[in-house]
């Protein structure tokens, strides 16, 4: 089974880079306005040059499951794993931190890693930023995947899959499972 983000998911983070770009090319023309602005934009810019990379580590791979194993595809980089060595854990994606910063849902969470995600975290934004490499956030597909727009900021959808495809196959291959 191959699991690949959104490609929604990947144009909002482009015009996301391309707001980066623009505000840099606003940094020649603040110099002569104030130094705290100036100042201002690079601390922005380089935070959303460094989420950027992480989004696109996380957003831009693929996901190979079979029996064998967990496959992590990036670009020429691939990592594989055996189901012994990746740590799974069931999440009801619900309450968050942020607010409406992820697509509430459940899913399963897949990582090399040992998994110690905090309740008040959503599960894909605990897997981009702990180790975007070598972790996922599988969300389970529903009738309410419809993202709602409450506000102006970018949500991403992330890897969606059945949820009777995964658990059949994660039986098949784990003694193990807790989840239902």
């Amino acid at each position: 089974m191959e699991i690949s983000s959104n490609s929604d998911d990947l144009k909002e983070l482009l015009f996301c880079q391309i707001l980066e770009v623009l505000i840099l090319l606003a940094i020649p023309w603040l110099m002569d306005w104030h130094k705290v602005a100036v100042v201002g934009c690079v601390i922005l810019t380089a935070f959303l040059s460094i989420g950027a990379v992480i989004d696109w580590l996380y957003l831009s791979k693929k996901i190979i499951l079979d029996e064998s194993g967990c496959t992590f595809v990036c670009g020429r980089k691939t990592r594989t794993f055996s189901w012994e060595d990746i740590h799974l854990q069931y999440v009801e994606n619900s309450a968050f931190l942020f607010g409406d910063a992820e697509i509430p849902g459940a899913g399963i969470i897949l990582s090399s890693k040992p998994i110690s995600k905090p309740e008040h975290i959503g599960a894909m934004t605990y897997c981009r930023f702990t180790h975007p490499g070598k972790s996922v956030f599988i969300r389970f597909a529903s009738s309410q995947d419809k993202l709602k727009r409450t506000s102006a900021k970018f949500v991403f959808g992330g890897f969606v899959a059945n949820k009777d495809e995964i658990i059949c196959l994660l039986e098949q291959v784990r003694d193990d499972l807790s989840f239902q």
